[in-house]
């Protein structure tokens, strides 16, 4: 077997020639865009998991200083959310326009979801993009704030996990290195936006999508590769 070195998240790995070519996606929970784009990425994952692997990658789009109560960007989301609808289908729900968004306490940060699917990629792999798609819904159908422990509770019925012990490893110093080690890992693909589909074969990465795009359009380019 003949093996190659990938850079990832700073570190280098080992990884097999001959391993299934790999579609990394890259999304943040807190990326409208994202949320519209996920339907997207079920289909493909249902249609080619087969064949392919698959990763999602935490980018943090909210961190830092731009951590802070959604009134701070509310006038930019009522602008955009209507756009998201129109081009990709998805619908915002009733309790995040006129509950969640209204209200303007809720706590933007992408770094607590991306712990949370940082869990699920360490113990439930084959869940990872569900979960995502989940956990956007969470925030942008059910309105439910990121930053909130007990927003999860539902999430974590839903997939079968038991919340306590979800809640308490999910921010678990491991767990939360992990989900960092994401925002690294995207940085170092050179993702500066959300979504990015990316094809990883060996030492090749290229671009399958930047932004958002239509399934024909993403598995045409899928179909290029194989």
């Amino acid at each position: 077997m003949i093996w190659t070195m990938v850079l990832s998240a700073g570190l280098l790995w080992a990884q097999p020639f001959d391993q299934k070519p790999k579609v990394v996606y890259v999304y943040d929970a807190l990326c409208g865009w994202c949320y519209g784009f996920s339907p997207v990425m079920e289909k493909l994952y249902q249609n080619y998991s087969g064949a392919l692997a698959f990763e999602v990658v935490s980018g943090g789009m909210v961190v830092g200083e731009g951590v802070g109560p959604i009134s701070e960007m509310a006038t930019y989301i009522k602008s955009a959310y209507p756009v998201v609808e129109k081009t990709t289908g998805i619908k915002f729900g009733k309790a995040f326009v006129d509950g969640m968004l209204e209200k303007g306490t809720a706590v933007m940060s992408s770094e607590k979801p991306a712990t949370a699917l940082s869990w699920v990629k360490n113990n439930r792999p084959d869940l990872a993009l569900a979960f995502a798609a989940a956990l956007q819904k969470m925030i942008y159908h059910d309105g439910l704030g990121p930053d909130d422990d007990e927003s999860y509770r539902g999430l974590a019925q839903k997939f079968g996990f038991d919340f306590d012990r979800f809640v308490v490893e999910m921010k678990s110093p491991a767990n939360v290195q992990s989900a960092l080690a994401d925002f690294m890992y995207a940085q170092e693909l050179g993702v500066t936006g959300y979504p990015t589909v990316l094809w990883v074969a060996g030492e090749q990465v290229e671009v399958l999508c930047r932004g958002y795009c239509e399934y024909k359009t993403l598995e045409t380019e899928i179909k290029k590769r194989m």
